[in-house]
């Protein structure tokens, strides 16, 4: 692949060789180190490919081998170019093009955030801004490292952070806190509360995650029965509860209820027969 676009930059030609000796040709062109490719064998001679240097240096040799080369086609860069010797401006344009591709290639031009929960992504890009890494930051002026270290320390939630830079694209990786510090505070000043019925039923399923279950599966439970109570009990060496810790329950319950139904049907009702008069 690099082979063929190194060729395609120099230039090359398709040939066609005849005349007295064109075994003897190639041997020269092997002798004095001139490249050709894509060799094929014709009723009059050879065809391949030669360099537009290589081809320069094959006059002393036709001569020498009483042989002629006539070029069929022409590829690469410097045809190209001929072609368009007359459009300055068309050659111009794409340098200029070329040109400022490169240059916007040193700027970020997207930046994605990843693994936030309680920090929205305008906060990040907020923050980004004022430390003067946002959209259309040269990445040479961008420290990585940096901005780590200040995003961490001015966020405490934030536990892990990782930005990175690919091409015109910043990425910034964010690990948080499962549960932010005032969360917890809020969690400790709640107080314990327990699950009971809603009404009369027979309990089918019970999920119990936190607190202590009092009904099981199968239990038949009036309505305002506790099914879960808000605390758990700490038993000591000898079996016996030492203390209480007292927390929300929380838990799934399903419950088979039976509800009362009824309605009223009038035994006579009016039926309407249609005359078929027409207004």
């Amino acid at each position: 692949m690099l082979l063929s676009v190194i060729k395609y930059f120099k230039g090359y030609v398709y040939v066609r060789l005849s005349g007295y000796a064109p075994e003897r040709f190639l041997n020269l062109c092997g002798s004095h180190d001139i490249l050709i490719w894509n060799l094929k064998s014709t009723k009059d001679g050879y065809e391949f490919c030669i360099s537009v240097a290589g081809f320069k240096q094959l006059r002393p040799i036709l001569k020498k081998t009483r042989t002629h080369i006539r070029i069929q086609k022409r590829y690469g860069m410097p045809f190209e170019l001929y072609h368009y010797r007359k459009r300055k401006m068309f050659a111009m344009g794409m340098l200029l093009f070329a040109g400022l591709i490169y240059y916007l290639s040193g700027f970020i031009w997207n930046i994605e955030v990843n693994g936030n929960s309680y920090l929205s992504e305008e906060v990040v890009l907020c923050f980004l801004s004022k430390e003067h890494a946002s959209f259309g930051t040269k990445k040479k002026n961008i420290d990585c490292a940096a901005l780590e270290e200040t995003l961490r320390s001015r966020y405490p939630e934030v536990i892990w952070t990782s930005i990175k830079i690919y091409g015109t694209k910043m990425t910034v990786d964010i690990q948080e806190n499962l549960l932010p510090e005032e969360n917890y505070e809020e969690k400790k000043e709640e107080t314990a509360h327990d699950i009971v019925a809603a009404d009369d039923g027979l309990i089918t399923e019970m999920i119990t995650r936190s607190g202590t279950p009092v009904v099981t599966v199968g239990t038949p439970v009036k309505k305002g029965d506790v099914l879960v109570n808000g605390y758990v009990e700490i038993l000591n060496d000898d079996g016996e509860t030492a203390q209480y810790l007292y927390r929300t329950a929380d838990a799934d319950v399903i419950a088979k209820v039976t509800y009362s139904y009824h309605d009223e049907i009038p035994m006579e009702y009016v039926k309407k027969v249609s005359t078929g008069a027409e207004k």
